[in-house]
């Protein structure tokens, strides 16, 4: 009995842990696209909370890039 309550629990470990992977994964290439997406864009728009289109100028682009290759080194192994 105590055999069986053990299979079940380390199945759902397992499960579990897979799940973790599969959606640090998806995270993961989600934060490679945005920061390949900033690399490659010519110009980046952001629209604030009036519906007003800001442009990203150089530095407030290299300034993105770096925080999500700092989180993709971090988190993405």
């Amino acid at each position: 009995r105590d055999f069986q309550r053990r299979q079940v629990q380390r199945r759902q470990e397992v499960e579990a842990e897979s799940k973790r992977a599969a959606a640090n994964e998806k995270r993961c290439e989600y934060l490679r696209a945005r920061a390949q997406g900033y690399r490659q864009a010519a110009r980046i728009v952001t629209v604030d909370a009036k519906g007003e289109r800001h442009y990203l100028d150089d530095s407030a682009r290299a300034t993105r890039i770096a925080q999500l290759e700092a989180e993709i080194a971090r988190s993405c192994h």
